[in-house]
């Protein structure tokens, strides 16, 4: 089983661990690429978020922790939208933003009485 990592980790766990295989999509599906690098970002996305969400949880929550997690979510996200062509995702947030403002205040719908519109 592989997992995406930072491209500037492969160096600092071969030297870390002679043992360890660190390989590409590409080298592993040179075939379909496009789609099994997709899909390996899609579950980089699902774990970094995931650690996001244990820590959010956590009483006792440790800042930096929370921080370097979300940075990695960034990362994920902003590599999604370069190599996927989804950069005016910044500038769709930003537009939603002002027209439907954030979610600063917590302002909640009862799904049962409403829908949001679109």
């Amino acid at each position: 089983m592989y997992k995406l990592i930072r491209d500037d980790m492969k160096h600092m766990i071969e030297s870390h661990d002679p043992d360890a295989i660190v390989t590409s999509v590409l080298e592993r599906h040179p075939n379909d690429f496009a789609q099994k690098y997709l899909e390996f970002l899609i579950d980089k996305l699902h774990e970094e978020v995931s650690e996001v969400i244990v820590e959010l949880k956590k009483p006792d929550r440790d800042k930096n922790k929370i921080d370097d997690e979300l940075g990695d979510v960034r990362e994920v996200i902003m590599v999604l939208s370069d190599i996927y062509g989804y950069g005016s995702f910044e500038f769709t947030g930003n537009m939603k933003r002002y027209y439907r403002g954030s979610f600063y205040n917590g302002v909640l719908l009862d799904m049962a009485t409403g829908t949001v519109p679109t």
